[in-house]
């Protein structure tokens, strides 16, 4: 009886702290929670990303800039399994694809998430028809100035991530912020954020460490030093020559991935904010799938390629990958704010994901 009350409790406290906090909730970041796959952007990919996931299980109104078919690029999934008709190849004459309904929702939107985006873009960078991928308009206030703009009670963070992929394409210091310089950035945007009267809660992922991604392969048998590393679809999807990560670099990038996880942290305790711990997710070589009911299934994947969790092109998630991310939101958000957010059936996602229930392999 105790336990049975303790636990209408619990449930009470949790439906008053959510009542409110979902009503409108808004995403900013990059490629993760834009929603890219295969180095492109898509509206049925776009439809599967960690913030929409998030968005059903909040019961809460979610907008998107949708790109699309044939995407902002050539997905390679569809080009190898000839969804990509002649006529499609019409849409790749604008920068970026073609946005569903133009900009005549932007009012309304509640993914601001641009694609190679770093956490300076999320402040200071406006809309342009190369960098937004019709997110932002051209022209268009940067991200987080558009998302407060809409009120919002409840936000969720990405970035940190191409801060470190600049480097590993450029392999130039300069294209890398310091850890202070990246605290700078995340001061910035905690004082906006905490302007924003209507801000109920917020939560916000850590770096990962990109070279534990299966687009990451070995660059040893080209006559690089041991240990080298490169990124295998590089010139392929964007004309440019296999960037390769020497040791010494990659130790460079990992340093750096572990200040600002430092200093994310700190930010996250200083304002009470939820804290997503993408670095120890990606360590983990496998992850078996729940169900609706947050119960485990004996459906297991692998952060290999083609091993169900990362799309062809080794780095942004598939449909699977997304569905892992959103519960990993749900669970820091649980914790951090005593709601009862459910689980996104990674199981059923599964069963729908055309790159793990019919796999192609690209290289």
């Amino acid at each position: 009886m105790i336990k049975y009350i303790s636990t209408i409790i619990l449930i009470s406290f949790g439906s008053l702290a959510q009542a409110g906090m979902f009503d409108r909730y808004v995403a900013i970041g990059d490629s993760i929670s834009h929603g890219m796959q295969g180095y492109s952007v898509e509206k049925s990919r776009q439809k599967m990303s960690y913030p929409a996931r998030l968005a059903e299980k909040m019961g809460t109104q979610f907008n998107q800039p949708y790109i699309l078919f044939s995407g902002s690029a050539p997905n390679p999934e569809d080009k190898l399994k000839g969804n990509i008709k002649w006529y499609h190849w019409y849409y790749f004459t604008a920068p970026g694809g073609y946005r569903e309904n133009y900009y005549d929702n932007q009012s309304e939107l509640n993914n601001f998430s641009v694609s190679g985006a770093t956490l300076d873009d999320l402040l200071h960078r406006p809309g342009d028809k190369n960098h937004a991928l019709k997110v932002l308009s051209i022209d268009g206030e940067p991200q987080l100035i558009q998302a407060l703009k809409r009120n919002p009670t409840f936000i969720t963070i990405t970035a940190g991530m191409n801060d470190i992929m600049n480097f590993a394409f450029l392999n130039d210091i300069e294209s890398s912020p310091t850890p202070e310089e990246f605290r700078k950035n995340l001061d910035e945007l905690v004082a906006k954020i905490k302007a924003t009267s209507s801000v109920q809660g917020v939560a916000i992922s850590n770096v990962p460490d990109i070279i534990l991604m299966p687009v990451f392969v070995s660059a040893e048998e080209d006559g690089h030093p041991k240990g080298s590393k490169k990124m295998f679809y590089l010139k392929d999807t964007t004309g440019i020559d296999d960037a390769v990560s020497t040791p010494d670099e990659i130790a460079f990038m990992q340093a750096r991935v572990a200040g600002y996880n430092v200093e994310i942290k700190k930010v996250a305790e200083e304002n009470g904010w939820a804290l997503i711990d993408l670095y120890e997710s990606v360590k983990k070589e496998s992850h078996q799938l729940i169900d609706a009911n947050c119960e485990k299934t004996d459906r297991v994947v692998t952060k290999d390629y083609l091993g169900g969790v990362f799309s062809l092109d080794g780095l942004h998630p598939t449909a699977i990958g997304q569905s892992l991310f959103a519960n990993l939101y749900i669970s820091a958000i649980n914790k951090t704010y005593g709601t009862t957010l459910g689980c996104v059936d990674e199981y059923k996602t599964s069963q729908n994901d055309t790159l793990y229930t019919n796999p192609v392999d690209p290289r």
